[in-house]
């Protein structure tokens, strides 16, 4: 978003659906970039091969992979937007038809940022932490735009992580002292669930 490109977050996920979506959404946008770790790819690339799958649209040469991404030392310089201005675009889940992409500008962004953080009290000596995935409006917008736009210190944790070690989420939380969290029902339900199995102990929460 600084450098003025706009992404389009999307979960790559372990399932043919998730993959399929990915493919459409590519085809939607034309010939985008695509910016991915080479596992990822790989896997993309494998389901599409398949013969009842789409082919992939997308060539070689616009393929950048975080693996090969060596060299992070050096500045960005970061674009100057106007409010007007696409900063992402966000698509819907796809489950009934072709996913369908909402544009969000600058300006759309900033309004939503700064009611959060001046409802919320948010401030730059917090600390966030969440382990919501940055595909996810939540994740993206609430629990990180929102977090850094305030200067608040973020943190990020893996979701399959916490799918699968729930309990480590305020065990960070408490090593760290973060003072935002937050999670949608699901989430809260799940960490319950394994706290009344194996209950923690000397969890301070006090930040």
């Amino acid at each position: 978003i600084l450098g003025g490109i706009v992404p389009v977050p999307i979960a790559v996920g372990i399932s043919d659906e998730h993959r399929r979506k990915l493919l459409r959404i590519a085809r939607q946008l034309g010939r985008p970039f695509l910016y991915t770790d080479r596992k990822s790819y790989e896997r993309i690339t494998q389901f599409s091969s398949q013969s009842d799958a789409e082919p992939f649209p997308i060539p070689r040469e616009r393929v950048f992979l975080a693996d090969h991404v060596d060299d992070v030392s050096r500045p960005g310089r970061p674009r100057t937007a106007s409010p007007a201005d696409l900063a992402f675009i966000q698509f819907s889940s796809g489950s009934t038809s072709d996913p369908k992409g909402v544009m969000l500008t600058h300006g759309n962004l900033m309004a939503n940022t700064h009611g959060a953080i001046r409802a919320a009290g948010l401030h730059d000596r917090d600390v966030s932490l969440s382990w919501m995935p940055l595909t996810h409006d939540m994740g993206l917008i609430g629990l990180h735009i929102f977090m850094l736009t305030a200067g608040m210190q973020v943190m990020q944790m893996q979701t399959d992580l916490f799918v699968r070690r729930p309990l480590l989420w305020m065990q960070f939380a408490a090593a760290r002292q973060a003072t935002v969290l937050c999670s949608p029902n699901f989430g809260y339900r799940h960490y319950l669930k394994v706290l009344g199995e194996r209950p923690l102990a000397d969890l301070d929460l006090s930040a």
